[in-house]
C-alpha cells in the first residue's frame, strides 16, 4: 500500500504520458479505478511468485514444523549465491515477503534473483544470485522497512571464505 500511497515520482518522465492517460481513465469512477490499481499490483505479484514456493509455509495445508535448530527458509535456493545479512527478523513482524518486496523495489533485481531468507529473532539472511548481487549494500543504505533503518552486509567475511578454502581462522 505504501508504494501505491507515497511513491517516488519523477512528473518529468510521465509529463508526456500524462493527457492520453488521463484521457483513457476518464470514463471510470473513483473505486473502479481503485479496483483496477489494485488488481494491477496485485497481478504482477501472482506473476513474480508464479515460480517460486510460498513466501509463508506456515500457510500451506502441508506444513509441518521445522525440527529446532533448523533455519527458517522461505524460498528456493538459487544457483551461486552470494548471501547477505539485514538487521530486521521475526521480533521486527518482518516476513520473508517484506524483504523480497524491499530487495526488488529498491535494487532493481527481480524476486527469481532472491534464494532462501532466514528469519531470526532479530536480524534476518537472504541469498541473492551472484550475477545480481553487484552493490546490495550500497543500494540498501538509508533505506526503511516498515520504518526501521535497515542495514544489510556481506554475509560472506573471513569466516565462510576460510571454509570454501580450507584455512584455519
Amino acid at each position: 500500500m505504501e508504494r501505491i500511497v507515497n511513491p517516488p515520482v519523477n512528473r518529468n518522465a510521465f509529463a508526456d504520458h500524462l493527457p492520453a492517460v488521463r484521457e483513457a481513465l476518464a470514463e471510470l469512477d473513483r473505486d473502479e479505478l481503485i479496483l483496477r490499481v489494485m488488481a494491477a499490483g496485485v497481478g504482477r505479484l501472482l506473476e513474480d511468485y508464479r515460480r517460486t514456493d510460498s513466501i509463508d509455509a506456515g500457510s500451506r495445508p502441508s506444513a509441518r514444523k521445522r525440527p529446532a535448530g533448523k533455519p527458517a527458509t522461505h524460498r528456493p535456493r538459487v544457483a551461486e549465491a552470494r548471501r547477505f545479512f539485514i538487521n530486521v527478523g521475526r521480533l521486527d513482524k518482518i516476513n520473508a515477503g517484506a524483504i523480497v518486496r524491499l530487495m526488488c523495489d529498491h535494487t532493481g533485481i527481480r524476486s527469481n534473483q532472491i534464494g532462501r531468507i532466514e528469519l531470526k529473532r532479530e536480524f534476518s539472511f537472504f541469498e541473492v544470485a551472484r550475477g545480481a548481487a553487484n552493490n546490495i549494500p550500497q543500494r540498501l543504505k538509508n533505506i526503511r522497512l516498515d520504518g526501521r533503518q535497515v542495514q544489510v552486509k556481506d554475509a560472506g567475511g573471513k569466516k565462510q571464505e576460510a571454509r570454501k578454502t580450507g584455512q584455519a581462522i
